[in-house]
């Protein structure tokens, strides 16, 4: 199964995320508020990797979640966004 995967860019602050999924280029990946259910941006996937920019700017401990091509689908999961000193690997905090 086809999954969207946030990989960077959950940190308190930031406009952009970066997301893999294995899916032909311009497929697009969207990203929400997993808790409001809004859309935050969107952007076609090129090599298997979007950069997504969204607005507003994230927030410590907001729910981010990425879909392929439509709401609730194809989704890894959705993550918490860290604060800026912290990096999220595997559920785990790490200092960056």
């Amino acid at each position: 199964m086809v999954q969207a995967i946030i990989t960077s860019g959950f940190l308190e602050g930031s406009s952009s995320v970066n997301v893999t999924a294995d899916v032909s280029d311009g497929t697009d990946i969207l990203i929400y508020d997993d808790e409001t259910k809004l859309i935050l941006g969107s952007n076609g996937i090129t090599d298997g990797t979007a950069s997504v920019s969204v607005s507003p700017i994230l927030y410590s401990g907001q729910r981010i979640i990425a879909y392929v091509s439509t709401f609730g689908s194809d989704t890894y999961g959705a993550v918490i966004v860290t604060d800026s000193d912290i990096e999220n690997t595997d559920g785990k905090h790490r200092n960056r």
